[in-house]
C-alpha cells in the first residue's frame, strides 16, 4: 500500500470527470487492491494506486 489513510491525492485520469479533483484516501481494499477516495461528503469512489498522484498540504 502506497498511499495512507487521511492522504490527500489527485486523481491524474484525464479521461475521468474528476480529474483534477483533490480527495482524501478513506479506505484500501486490498483484494481489489484499489483506494477508496473521497471528495466531498457525497461523492467518493474506487481507484487504482496509478490513477492517483500524492498532494502535500
Amino acid at each position: 500500500m502506497f498511499f495512507e489513510r487521511g492522504e490527500l491525492v489527485e486523481l491524474k485520469n484525464k479521461k475521468n470527470p474528476l480529474a483534477g479533483f483533490i480527495g482524501q484516501i478513506i479506505h484500501y481494499q486490498a483484494d481489489t487492491q484499489k483506494y477508496l477516495v473521497q471528495f466531498s461528503p457525497d461523492q467518493k469512489s474506487y481507484f487504482t494506486e496509478s490513477e492517483l498522484e500524492s498532494k502535500k498540504a
